[in-house]
């Protein structure tokens, strides 16, 4: 007799971490599929796997553009907090979401696929009117960095004055003043 694990979110955490390991979490989902079709892993247990799964496929983009600029690690990080709240909330109802996994279908070989196709769908929905929210958040988290002073930059040619052609040649002329200051910075 082996003993079996019983704490779904220590499954959760070593899902998560295989999957990062691995960088696909339908490899992981449909490893998942052949322990639960073949009695290895309890259902409910699958599920938590499923969950860390799904995480863990969070988690490699975000791991992997570590290095890149604030902008380019937002998207990463905002599916990883999708995916690690849908996560966190699903878990501890296990036992009802594997009911009515059942209840749709009862294959124990099918349930980690299905319960995988629900979670992203419940990601989805839960989630799609949240996008601002989620993107204010990770705005925050990942901060970009401040923009250094153009040198080159025009700084007084306004495009809101061209209609009036007294404003624009005055900016003009301005413009004109501010690169003649520079120039004779340069020199």
């Amino acid at each position: 007799v082996r003993p079996r694990p019983r704490a779904p979110a220590a499954l959760v955490v070593l899902a998560t971490l295989a999957t990062w390991f691995v960088h696909s979490s339908l490899s992981i989902v449909l490893l998942v599929m052949s322990f639960a079709g073949s009695g290895l892993v309890e259902p409910k247990l699958a599920l938590a796997l499923v969950i860390g799964a799904n995480i863990g496929g969070a988690l490699a983009p975000y791991m992997a553009q570590a290095g890149a600029e604030a902008e380019a690690r937002r998207v990463p990080l905002a599916n990883l907090i999708t995916r690690g709240i849908v996560g966190l909330v699903i878990l501890p109802f296990l036992g009802p979401v594997l009911q009515a996994l059942t209840w749709l279908d009862p294959s124990t070989t099918r349930l980690a696929v299905n319960f995988h196709t629900a979670f992203n769908f419940a990601a989805a929905v839960f989630f799609l009117p949240l996008i601002d929210v989620v993107a204010w958040v990770c705005q925050r988290l990942l901060p970009s960095r401040p923009v250094a002073d153009d040198p080159g930059k025009p700084r007084h040619l306004d495009p809101n004055v061209l209609d009036s052609p007294a404003e624009a040649l005055g900016c003009a002329l301005r413009e004109t003043l501010n690169l003649g200051d520079r120039v004779a910075d340069m020199l």
